[in-house]
């Protein structure tokens, strides 16, 4: 097993059923370069993920 799929395993065995819960542990996978990016800043994610106030980013860029 490679060390993506143990943190993932972990991260579904160990964190609260929620609805974010899947959502919750994409955003970590992508913020710790697992996805698509290899080091995304918090900005970055926020903007993938829809996260606070990410929208105003966006609108200037």
């Amino acid at each position: 097993m490679d060390i993506e799929q143990e943190i993932k395993t972990f991260l579904y065995d160990s964190m609260k059923e929620n609805d974010q819960k899947h959502r919750d542990i994409q955003v970590i996978l992508f913020f710790f370069g697992f996805m698509e990016e290899s080091w995304p800043t918090l900005d970055a994610t926020a903007i993938r993920f829809e996260i606070g106030e990410s929208d105003k980013y966006t609108e200037s860029a």
